[in-house]
């Protein structure tokens, strides 16, 4: 059966399970000990999802011609803090959106092969040189998510918002680091390299879906303007998320979104590019949405962890 899987059925999990919280979590980074020379855990095999009707026709709630697929990528893949933690090293997660695609009814038989390879904390070289070898061959479904560590997101939080750091780099240093590093020709290199390594996996009609990065901010309200997540008091003039920091963060994601879209356009036709960016704000599921005082631990709506968030069931 060949079926072009146009819109990632991965997206369906994160909307009809809002409240799980199913993406990544707004936390300072763990120390990558899987690229530290710790063993690979083994993956584990299950079942899948997906959802959209193709241009085929094909029925979207019948996945069940999957037999064969992995995840691969960085905590965005690994889904860092959702729901309960299925390996220490790598700090995967059960509420992963790849987990809740393989428990996914939709999907049929759960003796389908899934490999959960991705690890919080790798860059696109790493996945390159250490998750894409352990894919089997012939898969017909690879899930990807890469160059956010790249461009050192996590360190535009921690001194962006968090102020951990106060004597290293600015803030405007660091998202004019970013911005430099999302724009170079190195990056395009070594997404381009990632992608072309995954490929030949596929078996002939699989697809490499890549998904790419969600702006963590509303920045038209005002209700935040006044809010400091400076937790640990590492500033001495504490950082506002005013509308402008908050512009300026989504930007670089847009960013990297705008790049990792322009490089998967002109790869092979087997790969798609996932930009759910827009969803996430028609969810509400942003940080400083109108109408919510941050910070907020307990907000259902929202589609990231931030410090301290409480899972709905721990309420």
């Amino acid at each position: 059966m060949t079926i072009k899987l146009n819109s990632l059925l991965l997206l369906s999990s994160w909307s009809f399970q809002t409240w799980l919280q199913p993406t990544t979590a707004l936390t300072l980074p763990l120390p990558d000990r899987r690229y530290l020379g710790h063993e690979q855990p083994q993956s584990s095999g299950l079942s899948l999802i997906h959802d959209k009707r193709d241009e085929d026709g094909e029925d979207p709630n019948d996945q069940s011609w999957i037999t064969k697929w992995a995840a691969i990528g960085d905590s965005y893949s690994a889904g860092i803090g959702c729901g309960y933690l299925l390996d220490s090293d790598c700090q995967r997660y059960n509420f992963s959106f790849p987990s809740l695609i393989n428990v996914d009814e939709r999907m049929g038989d759960t003796s389908r092969e899934f490999q959960f390879l991705a690890c919080s904390g790798a860059v696109s070289s790493q996945i390159l040189e250490i998750q894409v070898p352990q894919i089997a061959d012939g898969v017909q479904v690879v899930t990807v998510t890469a160059g956010g560590n790249d461009a050192d997101f996590s360190g535009i939080l921690v001194d962006c918002i968090y102020g951990l750091r106060p004597l290293h780099p600015t803030c405007e240093d660091r998202l004019a680091d970013a911005g430099n590093l999302i724009q170079s020709e190195e990056f395009r290199k070594n997404i381009n390299a990632l992608i072309s390594a995954t490929l030949p996996k596929l078996d002939d009609n699989g697809r490499i879906y890549y998904v790419g990065y969600a702006p963590f901010f509303d920045a038209q309200s005002t209700q935040c303007n006044d809010v400091s997540w400076d937790f640990l008091g590492g500033q001495m003039i504490p950082t506002k998320l005013t509308t402008d920091l908050r512009t300026r963060l989504n930007v670089s994601v847009s960013q990297m979104n705008g790049v990792l879209g322009e490089i998967i356009n002109a790869a092979d036709d087997r790969v798609i590019f996932v930009d759910y960016s827009s969803w996430v704000g028609q969810a509400g599921g942003r940080f400083c949405e109108d109408g919510i005082k941050e910070p907020n631990k307990k907000n259902a709506d929202a589609v990231f962890y931030q410090r301290g968030s409480v899972d709905i069931w721990e309420d």
